[in-house]
């Protein structure tokens, strides 16, 4: 089995973006802060390809309600 390259990235977050991960952490039962940060990049990137793209994404409330979203790319 080959083991993959990792780099390793150090940041400073301001405290209500840290309370964020933690929260986001704690709601997705994730085992550490960096599945956070990878899960994020997965679909940031996503979202950006489909923009790029000219895609338009769509958010649906619990009552069927749907309104566009903008991302801020």
């Amino acid at each position: 089995m080959t083991k993959t390259k990792t780099r390793r990235v150090q940041m400073d977050l301001p405290e209500n973006s840290f309370s964020r991960l933690e929260r986001l952490k704690a709601s997705t039962d994730a085992s550490s802060y960096s599945v956070i940060m990878k899960d994020a990049i997965r679909i940031f990137e996503f979202l950006v390809i489909e923009q790029e793209a000219g895609s338009r994404f769509f958010i649906e409330d619990k009552d069927g309600e749907k309104r566009q979203i903008q991302l801020f790319i």
